[in-house]
């Protein structure tokens, strides 16, 4: 990637694995995306399996010299890819929740399902155990947990849990982590699944960040997966109405469901954009004015 003008930095995204299907690039459900910084090469999230390896061959990425790869929460579809980046990446490290390795299931379909990741992983040397709160990986580069504010979680999670002593209760999510990246006086919020719900983490990065981020890349969990169900309109109507409150453009993808993105698109129309595996975007960060336009 060539930064020609001092002026300006590019941030390049592309998308690895995400659920919408693909006569070119072959889709699951999951997440990963590959980000490249001027200072970093990130992989932010593995996907279900081995797929986004193979789809990142097929786009002529090269994930061996990713330095430093980010799983957002202890779910399959954005962990269970763990194991081929350990095996084939052989420097990157891996910044996660400390309790990600939970015992986590899903009952979308029925009978309790486990949807965790591989707990053999978790002695692995090049996991970076992530505490509460704020994890500093560098001066461009902050992870957060520890959201507490639940306006508006997705109702959606009322089939999602954990395993404790006393058996399955409600997941209340502090595996989850969102990533922000800095550059300059700008910007990017990327989150995996939003299941704090994501007004909630957009306030939490304001508040760290003392502004709204300009860009926000993340599946806003609006839908239940292999269910079809999509939250209530009133429910998207709410959300999309403090969306619009900032003029951060968002795109998102995964678990927000072409329902619920269709009401959205209609609050916030150009500041909402689709994620489509294969694709890619170029934020073009101009940190001498106030202009920050997608290239």
């Amino acid at each position: 990637m060539q930064f020609k003008d001092k002026n300006i930095e590019q941030i390049k995204i592309t998308v690895l694995v995400e659920d919408t299907k693909n006569e070119n690039l072959p889709s699951a459900h999951g997440l990963s995306l590959y980000i490249e910084t001027p200072e970093n090469k990130i992989l932010f999230d593995m996907g279900p399996n081995e797929l986004f390896w193979e789809n990142a061959e097929f786009l002529g990425i090269d994930l061996n010299t990713v330095d430093t790869a980010v799983i957002s929460h202890g779910h399959y579809d954005h962990g269970g890819g763990l194991s081929t980046f350990l095996d084939k990446n052989k420097n990157g490290k891996i910044y996660i929740r400390e309790n990600a390795f939970g015992d986590y299931y899903s009952t979308s379909q029925g009978k309790a399902r486990y949807i965790g990741l591989d707990k053999k992983l978790k002695t692995n040397d090049r996991l970076i155990l992530t505490a509460p709160g704020i994890t500093q990986i560098s001066s461009n580069l902050t992870l957060f947990s520890s959201v507490k504010s639940k306006e508006l979680c997705p109702n959606s999670n009322n089939v999602l849990w954990k395993m404790t002593e006393h058996g399955l209760v409600n997941d209340n999510f502090e595996h989850e982590q969102n990533l922000i990246i800095k550059s300059d006086n700008r910007y990017i919020l990327v989150g995996g699944c939003a299941h704090n719900g994501i007004i909630n983490i957009e306030k939490k990065a304001q508040e760290i960040m003392g502004t709204a981020p300009d860009f926000t890349i993340s599946g806003f969990h609006m839908s239940i997966p292999g269910s079809g169900q999509s939250e209530p309109p009133d429910f998207v109507q709410k959300a999309a109405n403090h969306l619009r409150e900032s003029e951060t453009i968002r795109y998102t993808c995964h678990c927000t469901g072409s329902a619920s993105y269709k009401l959205l698109k209609q609050t916030l129309g150009e500041n909402l954009r689709r994620l489509t595996p294969g694709c890619q975007i170029i934020l073009c960060l101009l940190y001498t004015s106030d202009a920050a336009d997608e290239a």
